[in-house]
């Protein structure tokens, strides 16, 4: 009864600390809560979520993955696996999770728009996969490829960029509306820090992304997108 009641203390502060923002506080009671309970799936859930909002994404894969194993059924365990295994560009490993998600959930488009992505990401053709997910969910997987792909390529060309200026006229929208739109991290482009002014940065474009992003949402009718988010997803 002790050892549960310490576990649950343990839990509550790691909760607590994540809702306030201290997630280093949050990982140092959910990594307690794992050595006390290491078939808990709350403890690696916060540990995860923990890692992952310190950066730390190798270990916040290995602790989603305690989750979800511990909570098959739990479509959030899945997507945080899944979503930093992504991020972390581990593309087979992402594949094989979504396989698992599609068995369990067929008519959640997540895992096809992320698998669409992983092709995109590759330079393989990605289209049969987005157009599978919008013909189970239209809405969600429009909203999913809005607010979730990732249009940026690491095989990117020097020679592709862009100033904001240049962009905003490739894609047929005025500067200010692109720029926002980069500040709300809703349209491909890397922030480059400005050496003579400590803090800030200016965004630079690239013509083959901008013109994928363009094409994808405009085939959906998405584009041009919202500056601010229009729903969770």
């Amino acid at each position: 009864m002790e050892a549960d009641n310490q576990l649950e203390h343990l839990l509550d502060e790691a909760l607590e600390a994540l809702d306030s923002g201290r997630n280093e506080q949050a990982r140092k009671f959910a990594s307690q809560a794992v050595e006390k309970a290491p078939d808990d799936p709350e403890a690696w859930e916060y540990l995860g979520t923990a890692l992952w909002r310190l950066g730390d994404l190798e270990k916040a894969a290995e602790a989603f993955l305690h989750w979800r194993d511990l909570s098959p059924l739990s479509r959030a365990a899945h997507r945080s696996l899944v979503n930093t295994l992504f991020r972390l560009r581990r593309y087979d490993e992402v594949e094989e999770a979504c396989r698992q998600m599609v068995a369990k959930w067929p008519e959640d488009p997540y895992c096809l728009v992320l698998m669409a992505n992983v092709c995109y990401k590759r330079g393989e053709s990605f289209e049969a996969l987005l157009e599978k997910a919008i013909s189970k969910a239209p809405a969600a997987a429009r909203a999913m490829l809005v607010e979730l792909f990732d249009f940026k390529r690491a095989d990117v060309e020097e020679s592709d960029k862009l100033s904001a200026e240049d962009a905003a006229r490739l894609v047929g929208v005025p500067v200010e509306y692109l720029l926002r739109l980069a500040e709300n991290k809703r349209v491909p482009h890397r922030r480059v820090p400005l050496e003579e002014c400590e803090g800030s940065y200016s965004f630079v474009f690239y013509a083959s992304e901008l013109m994928a992003w363009k094409n994808a949402l405009s085939r959906y009718a998405s584009f041009p997108p919202s500056i601010e988010p229009t729903s969770r997803v």
